[in-house]
Parts: structure tokens; C-alpha cells; sequence
């Protein structure tokens, strides 16, 4: 019996009590492990066990329904979001997948052969698989393989008394993640219509939602929106933030605007999955890593993550580990006694004539002036240096000067020359208006 089959009996065990909020609608265990068995029995009349598959859907009573069921016949799901930027026929030309399901319940057969070593071996094993594709914001999206039964089996399965917004992604790990740590220990997942500031902030208001997991670069929209101060947070009990670096000015931001909740940084990445962590303070970027089948370790300023839910290996990359089994992040970090700090990563940093430059550093001291909302600090070719470092920034619409673009920068400039090094201040300012984040949600410093 595998960990999913399992999983199935004890949600039917949980009968009338709450899994799903969506739109106001309240679906129980019972009637989501009936819409798994629907589902599964639809599937299993096409979608043969060893198969791969992908799941094009959303977190919905459907999406959520074809996932499980998907892993239930042992096939190799790759879920793919309607709701992110991940190009279709790239991951099916990559993951070879044979079937696509469609949020409609369509099943469409591609002509792929579904043919790699990776999932040879979980075919031998009878165990159902999960691919999960890199942003490929520095290069094609690379896909990861991972013994989906496994993953399950290293997920937490205490109870689990909270409800919990669904914000990641679909096809993001820390989104898998939310939904089978929600499932596995008898949770309530909340299904905003959107992620606006506005559609999240009402769904935990409405659903007085406990935990919101999320990234920065939501964080700051959030509170740049106003509906932080629109709607009533204070059921949060915990924020949990993660998938890029956090600044240090916006996390004081977000401390202050919304004292009630805990901040927990998270730590996770698609080849290894999410590792426990623990803050050092509601302030503070500082945290410890591992623990709970997870080692860390830093080489050369690098951290490196032994995991027991590692992928397999990629689909279309080499391997990514040492010969001794470590993970190679590509993070920079500091360390100080037992606590990390992560930088950034090696693939976003902006060499200055030889000086390193993070540009998470820059954005937190742009992000301690008020009147910016958001900003993204990237690199941009020199001549000279190699590289200048540039910005974008969000002026707020509260600001009276917000179209005086000359005295803006002044004032910028001004606030960085007392705070940075020479090198590290922008050379090139530009006021944005638009949104500087993905449909995920995070900052691309690297392809700008």
C-alpha cells in the first residue's frame, strides 16, 4: 500500500470536517476523497499506472482531485499552473508526458513515449512520481524527479489545527507542500479566487485564515495595496515567507503592519524539497536549517543541502550533486554560530569591477526610504566595471513629489550615499509604475 492509499482511507476517516473553503463554498474530507474516487475512476479508464501525466489545473476541488488521484494510480504527475507563466509544450516536449488532463476533466493523449531512465526506476518500484520544473529564469527550465510517495512520506502528519491559505502555485514544491501537509494532517485549505492583494486578504478575513504562506515580493504588494489596513488579518497567526530572499527593510515592514503574526522564514528548492526551519526572531533574516532528514553544510561561502526527499535527478540536466551526495544550492550565505543568512543567489549577484554586489542588500536600504512601495536591483553591462548596478523603483501614490522623477532620484541617492558603499549605489534609477514581480510572485534580477 503506498502513503498516498493511506492518505485516501484517512480522509474518508475525517468525514464531515472541513478540507476545502472555496468562493464560500465548504467541501468536507468526505467530499473530497468522493471527488477523488470520481476522478480517479475517469482517469483510470484512459491514463494507464507508470503513465506520465501532466495536470494542467489550479489548486480547485478538481485540480486538487486530479493531483491525488494521479498519484493514486501510480503515474508520474507533472502539474503544470494555469495561473503561473510555465510553457506547455515546453514541459511536455522535456517531461515527454503522454496525457495532458485539462481543468475541464479533458484527457488528450500527446504521442510522447514517457520514456527516461528517472522514471524507469520508479516504474520498477510501482511508486507514482512528481516532476517539478525549475522558473528557468537563468536558462531553460530544468525538471526534477522526485519518488512522489516518498515526498509524501516525509511530509509532517501530526494534526494539524490551522487554516491555511493556498497561495503558491500549483506546480511550485512549497505549493504541493501546503496542500499535502493541509491534507495529511486534517487542515482547512483556502482557495482565493485570484492572488490580488485584495481576493487574499479578503479570503483570510472572510475564512479567518491562520497561515499564509507566500514570498516577499507579495509581502510588499500587500502592503503597498493598502489591503493589509482594508481588511481584518489579525486571525494570521503565522506568515511563512520564502522562494526568494527577504529584504530586511520590508520584513520590518510587514513585522510592524501586522505584529499579531509570527514570521517564519522557509527554506526549500525543487530538488530537495521544504526543510524545517526556525526564525531567530520575527525581525531578524537569520535562521537555522536542517533537521528532520535534512544536513546543511557551506562550502566556500555555498550552502549545500543533504536531503532524504531528494529528486532522483533531473530530466535534461546533469547532476546536480557532489560525489558525497550534497546538493549544491548555488545560495550564499553567512553564518553566525548555529544561525544562516541567506544572500542570494551566485547567478544574481552584480560584480563592480570585482566587488560582489547582492541585490537584495541595495533593495532593503531602497526599501527603508517610505515612499518606495517595491523596488528590483539588477545588474547591467559596463564597459569598464563589467557590470553597473541599476534599480527600478515603485514610488508610492501617497508620495506629493511621486512625478518629480529629478528630485526622486536626488533623494534616493542621497539616503544610499549614507548607507552603501559608493559601489554599490545604482547608477541607473528608473521610476516604474507596473508590478516588478512574476505571475509567481517573485523578483527576476537576471533577465531584466
Amino acid at each position: 500500500m503506498t502513503h498516498f492509499e493511506t492518505l485516501l482511507g484517512e480522509m474518508r476517516d475525517r468525514g464531515d470536517a472541513c478540507a476545502l473553503e472555496i468562493d464560500g463554498t465548504t467541501v468536507s474530507y468526505e467530499g473530497l476523497s468522493r471527488r477523488v474516487d470520481d476522478v480517479l475512476d475517469t482517469l483510470a479508464e484512459t491514463v494507464p499506472e507508470g503513465a506520465v501525466a501532466v495536470s494542467l489545473n489550479e489548486f480547485s476541488l478538481d485540480g486538487i482531485a486530479t493531483m491525488l488521484g494521479l498519484a493514486l494510480l501510480k503515474t508520474i504527475v507533472v502539474p503544470v499552473s494555469t495561473a503561473g507563466e510555465v510553457q506547455l509544450d515546453q514541459v511536455v516536449t522535456t517531461s515527454r508526458a503522454q496525457f495532458i488532463v485539462r481543468a475541464d476533466g479533458g484527457i488528450e493523449r500527446t504521442g510522447r513515449d514517457g520514456e527516461h531512465d528517472l522514471y524507469a526506476a520508479l516504474r520498477r518500484r510501482s511508486r507514482p512520481g512528481l516532476v517539478l520544473f525549475s522558473s528557468g529564469s537563468t536558462g531553460a527550465p530544468k525538471g526534477a524527479v522526485h519518488d512522489f510517495d516518498k515526498w509524501l512520506s516525509n511530509t509532517p502528519r501530526r494534526a494539524l489545527n490551522e487554516t491555511i491559505v493556498a497561495f503558491l502555485l500549483y506546480d511550485h514544491g512549497g505549493g504541493v507542500n501546503t496542500l499535502l501537509r493541509s491534507v495529511s494532517g486534517g487542515g482547512t485549505l483556502v482557495l482565493p479566487g485570484q492572488r490580488s492583494p485584495q481576493a487574499v486578504a479578503r479570503a483570510i478575513e472572510q475564512h479567518g485564515a491562520t497561515v499564509l504562506p507566500t514570498s516577499p515580493s507579495f509581502l510588499a504588494l500587500l502592503l503597498a495595496s493598502g489591503e493589509a489596513d482594508a481588511h481584518d488579518l489579525s486571525s494570521l497567526r503565522v506568515i511563512t515567507y520564502g522562494t526568494e530572499v527577504m529584504p530586511q527593510a520590508l520584513l520590518e515592514r510587514v513585522h510592524r503592519s501586522l505584529p499579531e503574526a509570527r514570521l517564519k522564514q522557509t527554506y526549500g528548492l525543487s530538488e530537495v524539497g521544504v526543510m524545517s526551519t526556525q526564525s531567530e526572531s520575527d525581525s531578524s533574516t537569520w535562521l537555522r536549517l536542517g533537521g528532520d532528514g535534512f544536513d546543511v553544510r557551506v562550502v566556500d561561502g555555498m550552502l549545500e543541502v543533504k536531503s532524504e526527499s531528494a529528486m532522483l535527478g533531473y530530466l535534461n540536466a546533469p547532476s546536480p550533486f557532489t560525489s558525497d551526495g550534497w546538493f549544491q544550492t548555488f545560495d550564499e550565505v553567512e553564518v553566525r554560530d548555529d544561525l544562516f543568512r541567506i544572500l542570494g543567489r551566485r547567478s544574481e549577484m552584480i560584480n563592480v569591477g570585482g566587488l560582489k554586489v547582492f541585490p537584495q542588500e541595495v533593495e532593503s536600504a531602497l526599501l527603508a526610504l517610505p515612499f518606495i512601495n517595491d523596488c528590483v536591483v539588477y545588474g547591467t553591462p559596463n564597459p569598464l566595471a563589467g557590470q553597473s548596478v541599476a534599480a527600478d523603483v515603485v514610488i508610492s501614490r501617497d508620495f506629493p513629489d511621486r512625478n518629480n522623477a529629478v528630485e526622486i532620484r536626488s533623494a534616493i541617492r542621497s539616503h544610499l550615499r549614507g548607507t552603501l558603499e559608493a559601489y554599490k549605489i545604482p547608477s541607473r534609477l528608473t521610476i516604474a509604475d507596473a508590478d516588478l514581480s512574476t505571475a509567481r510572485f517573485k523578483k527576476t534580477r537576471t533577465a531584466r
